[in-house]
């Protein structure tokens, strides 16, 4: 239990780091939380997909 609020802490700590630095990217706004959900999703994917294609090039 411990670890998961450690975790969580962390996590919402990258996240108000992230608003705090928004660069290029739009603000998201707090008050949608389905579209920031959806933009994690697809970040991760993208992620995802850029590590598998490093992947398949290495080997």
């Amino acid at each position: 239990m411990k670890t998961l609020r450690v975790v969580d802490r962390a996590a919402l700590e990258l996240c108000m780091r992230q608003k705090e630095t928004v660069g290029g990217f739009r603000p998201v706004r707090p008050n949608r939380p389905k579209e920031t959900i959806m933009r994690g999703i697809i970040y991760l994917v993208g992620l995802v997909v850029i590590v598998l294609a490093i992947v398949q090039f290495v080997l």
